[in-house]
Parts: C-alpha cells; structure tokens; sequence
C-alpha cells in the first residue's frame, strides 16, 4: 500500500493556509499535489481534493501558475479521477483576462469533461463566444443546466459584433430545443440589438420556438416586436396566436390582425399544421383503428373468419370452413375488445393531445413472450426514444411503444401528448394512414392493409347473413 504523502504537520498547514493561501503557500500547495497524484494513496484523497480547491483561492501573483498546474491536472493522465475537481478549481481564475488564452485552449481541448469546457468558454466573455458557437450544438439533453448559462453568456455581450453573428448562425442551425431555450434565457431589459435579432431566429421556425418567441416578446417588453407579434396574430399555431395576443396587450398595443399571409408558411412537418385540438378525426382511421389495432393477430383473425364464411358459401361440402370460423370467431372474441380499447385511446389522444415537436433519440425492437393456457405467445413491439418540451417549458424524455419502427434517430418528428399528463404519448407517423393536408386538417389515406382490414367486415356479415338464407 503506497504510504499517504500528507503528514501529520503537511495536514495543519493545508487547514491553515487553504482559505486564502499566500505566494508561497501556492509553490507548496502545486509541490504537495504533484506528490500525491504521482503516488496517489487512498488516505490523501480527502486532503488533495481540499488542495487543489484551495488553488483556486491564490493571489494574481501566482494564478497563471496555478491556472497552467491545473490546466496539466485536467488533462493529464490522472484527469479521469482529479480532472473534475481541476476543472472546478479552475472557473474562478477565468474570470481574470490574464487567464482567458489557457482556458480558451482547455474549452477546445477533448480531453476535458463537457461541462467543464462549457463553462471555460462561458466565463471567458467576447472570446468565448466563438468556442460557445462550436460547444452548443452538440450539448444534449444531459447538459441542460449548463446550456442555460451558456445561453445567458451569450446574451450578455451583444454588444460585440461577433456575438449577433454568432446568434443567428447559431440559433438557425441549432436544434429546435435549443432555440426555445435561447428565449426562456431571456430577461429584461433588453439590448437594443437583441429584438431585430431575435426576430430574424423566430421569423419561419418550429412550433416551438415560435411560442417561446411569442412569450419572450411580451416579457422584454420592446416596441420593436410589435410587427412580428401583429404577424403571428396569424399563425397556424393557437397557442402562438394567443400568447401573441398577450405579449401585445403587455406592450400596450391593440392587436390588429395583419392582411397578410401567417407569420410561418407550410413547412412540410405535420406538427406544424396540425391545428389546436380538438380535431376532426375522420370516422374511416375510428374502423381501420378498430379493425387493425390489436397488430397482426386481429388481422389475421378477419382474414380467416372472411375466407371461411367466402369457403362456406361457395363450396359445396365445405370441409374446414367450420373449423375456420369457430377459431376466427373465437380469436375476435378476444382480440376486438383489446383492439377496440386501444383504438379508443389513441382516437381520443388525435384529437384532444397537443402536437408538439420531439426529437426521436433511438428505436429499440424488443420481443416479450407469455404462456396463455400451455401456448408460448410471441410478441414485437419497438420502444422509441423520444425527446420533447412540454408547454410548460420543462423538457421531457419519454419511450414511446409501437408495433413497428419509425425509421432512424430524427430530429422533429410529430408527438402528440395529454394536457397535464405527459406520460400518454403517441408519434403521429405511428398511425399510418392518418395524414395532415396543407390546411391543418386530418384526412384518412387508404392504403392496401387499411382496405383489406376494412372490406374483411362487410364480407364477413354478408356471408354470414347468406348462409343464414341457405
């Protein structure tokens, strides 16, 4: 076992001198931590961790010393255990101008923890922006608590040139949850270049961002986003309309509805032309939904009980027909109360559930297997992975559970949830043949399985009511 490297009078120095260490005490303090991270020992770890934070606390005489001996903690070989409290021992001394080239170097370097490099470039002012440009996009939803400061960092210095370029290339390519982000950081009063520049970021985006923007407006309280708040008195979205209407009335100023055309063209996203609910659901998706949403087992079961009573009919000695229809009829007996139930609530979630944008993170095939009566029953279903902002604002993960994969990981794909309960879910393209036209309405496409699935009914009842004459 490797001998601690603090002794007893090393142990009362540290304790004396870590709350605001001399010039000397900071030669000591870097000594005594390279001692222990060459030998590490498992009694020291307390005592190097109160080291190193106590190099955060040293003079300007010595900090660029201290800035560069943290610096090689954090990325050095010892940096998985130690380049945390490096890193975190560092953000005091970014503050200083003097320190601002070494930690720009830890912000680009891919050795430092994430969180660290964020909060490198977000200390450092103007000269991080252009780290912070690079660092915000690829911040998932793991570093949220740390995308808002550096939103807030970001903001805080438009009065460089560099920063309102930086906004608008940023916030156009970012991902919609970023955007939203970018405005619920926002807080009066507001630079007089921030609302021009706000509004080109809002002006033809997401659902999303666009009620953000709406909100945000209203908040900051500048004249200058009454022509694009007029506008969205417009928009396809109602809850856009309506906190337009709110952000106007805050402002002071009557809404008046523009003649133009709505703040956002059609985009091609189905969210973002799908009206507030409750929506019109035609009646065609309630029977395709009745008939086919128990899976393939309540299709197959149509399928047989439609053949048998067609093989009834037309045969003369029909052999297997009966067996044919007891065992459909028996499968329908149980698989039509299942597909009915489970028609009835997605039916009621298209139209009552608010359709906002969700990022689809992954999609997992799992198999489940049961034993019902001495039978092994084999099932498939894929979990999807979702990833959206509640009307509220929070950010929500969820797993979405469909009978069929949704395709690759995507930004942007239609979610509808229940107010209040944002646990019920469902994707809009897991519908299938349910489609949103260009005017916000809900139009069944019939395809080839909706058809077969829809022409097994009538088959069914006219072949048993035949039969019935016969």
């Amino acid at each position: 076992m490797t001998a601690p490297c603090f002794t007893p009078a090393d142990r009362e120095r540290l304790a004396a001198v870590e709350v605001a260490p001399a010039d000397a005490d900071a030669d000591w303090l870097m000594d005594q931590a390279s001692l222990c991270l060459a030998a590490p020992s498992a009694d020291d770890e307390d005592a190097l961790k109160r080291c190193l934070y106590a190099l955060s606390r040293v003079g300007p005489w010595r900090r660029r010393a201290a800035v560069e001996f943290l610096a090689e903690v954090a990325t050095g070989p010892r940096r998985e255990a130690w380049g945390g409290a490096a890193m975190a021992a560092l953000l005091p001394h970014a503050q200083d101008p003097a320190c601002w080239p070494r930690c720009l170097e830890l912000a680009r370097d891919e050795r430092v923890l994430w969180g660290g490099r964020l909060a490198m470039a977000r200390l450092t002012g103007v000269e991080g922006i252009g780290v912070l440009a690079s660092l915000i996009p690829r911040t998932d939803w793991t570093g949220f608590g740390l995308l808002a400061d550096a939103h807030v960092a970001v903001l805080a210095h438009l009065e460089a040139a560099v920063a309102q370029t930086t906004l608008v290339a940023l916030y156009r390519s970012a991902d919609w949850y970023q955007r939203r982000l970018l405005f619920e950081s926002l807080a009066p009063p507001a630079h007089p270049a921030l609302v021009p520049r706000l509004i080109e970021v809002a002006t033809g985006a997401d659902t999303a961002t666009r009620r953000a923007a709406a909100e945000a407006f209203g908040r900051l309280g500048d004249a200058a986003a009454a022509p694009w708040l007029q506008a969205a008195l417009l928009d396809p979205d109602a809850d856009v309309r309506r906190l337009a209407g709110e952000a106007l009335a805050a402002l002071g100023i009557a809404p008046a509805p523009p003649a133009d055309s709505p703040t956002v063209p059609d985009v091609g996203d189905a969210w973002s032309r799908l009206a507030r609910a409750p929506r019109r659901v035609p009646i065609a998706f309630w029977l395709d939904r009745t008939v086919r949403a128990a899976g393939a087992y309540t299709s197959l079961a149509w399928a047989l009980v439609a053949a048998s009573s067609l093989a009834a009919l037309l045969l003369a000695r029909p052999v297997l027909a009966p067996v044919g229809l007891v065992v459909g009829g028996l499968w329908l007996l149980l698989a039509l109360p299942i597909g009915a139930t489970l028609a009835w609530r997605e039916g009621a979630l298209v139209r009552h559930g608010v359709a906002v944008p969700a990022d689809l993170k992954a999609v997992r095939r799992v198999e489940r297997t049961r034993e019902v009566r001495g039978s092994r029953i084999k099932s498939v279903w894929y979990h999807h992975a979702v990833a959206f902002a509640s009307l509220d604002g929070a950010l929500q993960k969820r797993t979405v559970q469909l009978d069929r994969p949704l395709g690759r990981p995507r930004a942007g794909v239609p979610l509808l949830y229940r107010l209040g309960d944002p646990s019920t879910l469902l994707l809009f393209d897991g519908l299938r043949a349910l489609r949103v036209d260009a005017r916000g309405r809900l139009r069944f496409r019939l395809t080839l399985a909706s058809a077969l699935g829809a022409a097994a009914i009538p088959v069914v009842v006219a072949a048993i009511a035949l039969l019935r004459l016969r």
